[in-house]
Parts: structure tokens; C-alpha cells; sequence
């Protein structure tokens, strides 16, 4: 009842705040190339709702907190290590007959690896779009014109201190509680995961590659093309500095 109806209007005031501040970003202040993730995100850039792409950054690097927590620990070093399974270093030295009668165990080894790995880079890409928009050239300036983040920060604040937004769909909306230390944060965290990512990058191409042969639809390997094969819509816009 009552806390279902808060927690909407919380959402609803969060998503019309980033209406009035990040669809508003004029076009000579920022821009944004959609070449990996036209499909996604073609329409949402050509109609300027450039806070549902927000929104939906914020859920992931949330998601990516939430499975990862040590990444956003400035004392930390240790990060998630990808594709370390012997199916994964195997795999590379089969035969196109072999991959073609992969066992179930590899199967399952090599989705569950795939599945981890694409909610990381999913997660990263996430605090780089985020991180990019928000620090490029006249956006601060333009959001501050606007009336700047304090109304969302008291909302999101309140919304966290009152324990709301625990099991709630806007749980993600904590995280704007304080942009500024959740900018910094993400500045550390990108930079940590850089080389991280480009390695994930790569070994998902390298069994793009491998898997690259034909096969029927209902076997095990289509299946598993079509885990890889979704990676590939899983990109944010680049941001496009204008000034």
C-alpha cells in the first residue's frame, strides 16, 4: 500500500528530474555515436531521451556492485578473473568435428563463463557511459543551469534513509544520493578496468571466432552462439564531445 505507492512516486520524481536535466543537453554539447548499439539505443539518441539510457546505465553499474562489490573498493586490487576453466583454455585446441559434439559439461561450463562475462563488460561499460556523459565538456555547466542535482540527491537520499529502496525496481536510484563521490568512485573503478575489460573483449572474439562454423539449431553449439552473439548488443552509445 503506502510504501508501494512512495516507492513509485520516488521513481517517478527521480525519472522526470533526469528528464529536465540530461534530455535537455543540447546537441553542440554532446553527441553520441551509436555504430555498436544502433538497434538499442538508435531511437532513444535521434529523440534526445538520453536519461533512459541513463536509467539504464545506473541498473547495470548497480547490478555490477551488487556481484562485484571489491571493484568498487578504492583499497582493493583484486578483481573477477574470467574464462579460467578448463573448458574455456580446451575448447581452443579442438577440431570443427570436435566442437561440433561438445559434451554437456562443456556446454554448461562455457554458458555459465560467457553469461559472467558479458554481465561484467555489460557492468563496465555501464560506469564508462555514465562517467563520459557527466564529465564531458558543458554538461556539468548545463546541469547546473538546470537546477543541478540537489533535488535528486534529497529524493534518493531520503529514499535510501528511510530503507525503500531495498527490494524496490528504483533501488538503483540510491547510487545518485552524491553524484560527485559516485563520479569519483567511477573514475576509479574505469581505470582499474580497463585492461580487465579488454581482455573479457578478447576472449569473446577469439570463440566468436572458433565458433564460427555451422551447425543445426537445435545442437548445443547453436545454443552457445547464440550466448556469444549477445554480447554484441550489449553496448552503450560513445559520447561525443562537441565543444
Amino acid at each position: 500500500g503506502v510504501r508501494y505507492r512512495l516507492n513509485d512516486f520516488i521513481g517517478r520524481s527521480v525519472r522526470y528530474h533526469l528528464r529536465e536535466l540530461i534530455n535537455t543537453i543540447p546537441e553542440h554539447v554532446v553527441d553520441f555515436n551509436v555504430d555498436e548499439c544502433e538497434e538499442r539505443w538508435g531511437r532513444a539518441v535521434d529523440d534526445r531521451s538520453t536519461s533512459s539510457i541513463l536509467n539504464f546505465s545506473l541498473e547495470k553499474i548497480y547490478e555490477l556492485m551488487i556481484y562485484h562489490p571489491t571493484i568498487f573498493d578504492y583499497e582493493a586490487q583484486i578483481l573477477p578473473d574470467f574464462f579460467m576453466s578448463e573448458a574455456s583454455h580446451h575448447v581452443h585446441s579442438m577440431s570443427v568435428e570436435g566442437l561440433k559434439n561438445i559434451n554437456k559439461s562443456t556446454h554448461e561450463q562455457l554458458v555459465s563463463e560467457i553469461t559472467e562475462a558479458r554481465s561484467f563488460l555489460f557492468g563496465a561499460r555501464a560506469c564508462k557511459f555514465f562517467l563520459n556523459l557527466l564529465q564531458s565538456p558543458g554538461v556539468e555547466e548545463h546541469i547546473n543551469a538546470q537546477g543541478g542535482w540537489a533535488p535528486v540527491e534529497a529524493i534518493t537520499s531520503t529514499f535510501y534513509h528511510l530503507n525503500l529502496h531495498e527490494g524496490s525496481e528504483n533501488e538503483h536510484f540510491v547510487q545518485l544520493r552524491e553524484v560527485r563521490e559516485l563520479t569519483s568512485t567511477l573514475e576509479d573503478v574505469n581505470q582499474k578496468l580497463e585492461q580487465k575489460v579488454e581482455h573479457c573483449e578478447f576472449c569473446i572474439r577469439r570463440l566468436r571466432r572458433k565458433f564460427n562454423i555451422k551447425t543445426s539449431r537445435r545442437s548445443l553449439v547453436h545454443n552457445l552462439k547464440l550466448h556469444i552473439a549477445g554480447e554484441k548488443g550489449e553496448h552503450f552509445p560513445i559520447v561525443v564531445a562537441m565543444q
